[in-house]
């Protein structure tokens, strides 16, 4: 039996022609053939696909470049350029100056939360939104944030002196080294006070960089943005051809049609017709999870007759898991940001011009 072109029908504007070929993929019972025809379809959707870790998100608890300046001279002139570290030098800082408290945490690599951690062992009852309070100087110095300064005060000092949460020295340095085996705090405050006084060298911030990466915390504590740049340009598409939607459909979800709810559905919970899953993905691991649930979606979707889509971007979709379960989920209906206003094409879509008006 002769097959289709695969990469032609996916390549073309004609999302009919994406079912076609990709339906008739998965439908080759032929193991090799059937992966040399997902091969082929992969090839042009991985073409759409472009990397997203260059826009690092950001929100309004990062604090800005001035801002951290601003608290860093603070701590290094009210310790006196770090020569005065005792507790009760760090302590009389903090409650001077809450922000130090970032810059004192910082010079550990903590962050909030392992700090939080830390002090909790040490029977200081907080949390990582209680110190990202002080650190921001957001409201008074109460009596219950002074016990967490006083904490922090005792922490910092005896973790740099190796006296809390030291190392174990029987684990093998091939294996483990310590968070304090780094430029600033190698030596203890010896190694701060050399930092602040004679500045870094490149070399050296860039092997920390090199260990620690770059942008992890504000990354790692706005996720959800990345994800939300696919969303928002999905409904800005939807938006200029007043294409009614709902972004957040929990009705469905009780009601039992779906396992978690869709990004889109369109045009309304009371009329669902389209789904659209808009999941971005920069390694592999985290596009095959993202796979899972756009399978599980699109699943509840057909089975309550409705048509699955989604809209997917980042260099994780190349792994072929987690682009092939998507492809199949969605029977081919399965879009980037480079082709996204194709989308509008598709004729379930095409149906629902206008409806954002009604």
């Amino acid at each position: 039996m002769n097959q289709p072109d695969f990469e032609v029908l996916a390549r073309g504007s004609d999302t009919a022609r994406w079912r076609e070929a990709a339906d008739a993929a998965f439908a080759i019972s032929d193991e090799r053939e059937r992966e040399e025809a997902l091969r082929l379809l992969r090839t042009v959707y991985e073409e759409r696909l472009a990397p997203q870790f260059q826009a690092v998100p950001w929100g309004p608890t990062i604090a800005e470049h001035a801002e951290f300046r601003d608290a860093y001279e603070a701590a290094r002139r009210l310790t006196n350029a770090f020569r005065n570290v005792s507790s009760d030098d760090l302590r009389a800082a903090m409650e001077k100056e809450p922000r130090t408290a970032m810059v004192f945490r910082l010079i550990l690599g903590y962050t909030t939360a392992e700090l939080a951690a830390a002090l909790r062992l040490l029977d200081v009852t907080t949390s990582k939104a209680a110190l990202d309070a002080i650190e921001r100087a957001d409201g008074p110095l109460t009596h219950q944030r002074k016990t967490v300064v006083d904490g922090i005060a005792e922490a910092v000092t005896g973790v740099i002196e190796r006296e809390l949460f030291a190392l174990d020295e029987g684990l093998p340095v091939s294996d483990f080294r310590s968070r304090l085996d780094k430029i600033d705090t190698k030596d203890g405050w010896q190694s701060v006070r050399r930092a602040a006084d004679g500045g870094v060298d490149y070399g050296d911030l860039l092997y920390e960089r090199y260990l620690d990466g770059n942008f992890l915390a504000v990354r790692a504590a706005y996720s959800e943005k990345t994800g939300e740049l696919i969303e928002d340009a999905v409904a800005d598409l939807l938006d200029e051809n007043k294409i009614a939607y709902d972004r957040n459909p929990e009705a469905l979800v009780r009601k039992g049609l779906f396992p978690s709810k869709p990004d889109f559905v369109l045009p309304s919970v009371d009329d669902p017709r389209v789904t659209i899953e808009a999941k971005g993905a920069n390694d592999g691991g985290t596009a095959r999870d993202k796979a899972a649930r756009i399978a599980n979606v699109a699943a509840a979707a057909e089975a309550a007759g409705l048509t699955p889509m989604a809209v997917i971007d980042g260099t994780g979709w190349i792994r072929r898991d987690a682009l092939v379960q998507t492809l199949q989920a969605t029977h081919g209906l399965t879009f980037s940001l480079s082709n996204l206003e194709t989308l509008i094409t598709v004729p379930e879509v095409v149906a629902l011009y206008g409806t954002a008006d009604s």
